[in-house]
């Protein structure tokens, strides 16, 4: 996502990252929240979920360097 960018630009974006711990259960997003933030998975995994049809449906794990709402930026 990032190799498109030159190293000014990358500079900026990541003088605005700020580290998120999430110990585990950490409920990162949760449907219906406000998208505001690109998350980039720095070590360890993350489980996504999804509630369908009343059913807690697991849709994906993200691993280290893995990112997810990006298109809460757009």
């Amino acid at each position: 996502m990032f190799q498109i960018i030159d190293e000014k630009e990358l500079t900026i974006v990541i003088d605005a990252m700020e580290i998120m711990e999430a110990p585990g259960e950490t409920k990162v997003i949760v449907e219906g929240d406000k998208g505001d933030a690109l998350y980039i998975v720095e070590s360890g995994r993350l489980d996504c979920s999804k509630i369908i049809k009343g059913n807690n449906t697991h849709l994906k794990v993200y691993k280290s360097g893995e990112s997810f709402g990006e298109l809460s930026l757009l």
